[in-house]
């Protein structure tokens, strides 16, 4: 499966369709096709100047997924009979005695015991890991940004090649992680599908 990253990177980049047209001539008609994946392909000249705009490497514009790994499905799951090891730290916000408020802007949560399935085609593998997660809050009790620390224990690397699955795994990942803060830390967070960052320092080579 080959992919075409263009929206992706626009919002990174803070740009628009409306602003790479401007710079590079392409067609809104063209930008449109590519960043809705139902362009029938791309001229050199036009990939070209998409790049000098955007100013990213041809890998990050253009992804290409083996068929095999795009159909990998992850499921997530911890030792709940476990003592859950997690620390928040709180803030206070305010000019005044009377307009100030406490509340917790970051909570860091460990769980030795964490198991990532694998399923590719009716095979499941499951490895067992350890995670560290640090989700920080605003003041509006909205989560902004999850950092994700994942310890792959040696033997998955004889087993399983985990970098090869990471985008796939780490998108199924934040999704598991964005129900776990709603539910487990549900008076701290109050919305947690708003997530602006996700940032991981995992060991997945």
């Amino acid at each position: 499966m080959i992919e075409i990253k263009l929206r992706e990177i626009l919002a990174k980049k803070g740009k628009t369709m409306a602003d790479i047209n401007k710079e590079t001539g392409i067609s809104k008609n063209a930008l449109s096709q590519l960043a809705n994946g139902v362009s029938q392909g791309i001229q050199f000249n036009t990939l070209e100047k998409l790049l000098n705009s955007l100013k990213v490497p041809v890998q990050e514009l253009i992804v290409y997924t083996p068929e095999l790994l795009s159909e990998a499905e992850f499921t997530f799951r911890y030792d709940e009979t476990k003592e859950l090891d997690i620390t928040m730290h709180e803030s206070i916000v305010g000019d005044s005695e009377e307009s100030s408020f406490e509340y917790v802007d970051r909570i860091n949560w460990i769980i030795d015991t964490f198991f990532i399935t694998i399923s590719i085609q009716g095979v499941k593998v499951e490895i067992q890991s350890k995670l560290d997660v640090n989700f920080v809050i605003d003041d509006k009790k909205e989560l902004d940004i999850i950092d994700i620390n994942i310890d792959e224990p040696s033997i998955s690397s004889e087993l399983l090649n985990l970098s090869i699955f990471e985008e796939q795994m780490l998108d199924s990942l934040t999704e598991f992680l964005i129900d776990l803060s709603e539910s487990i830390f549900s008076e701290e967070i109050k919305n947690a599908a708003n997530v602006s960052t996700v940032r991981f320092r995992g060991n997945l080579y």
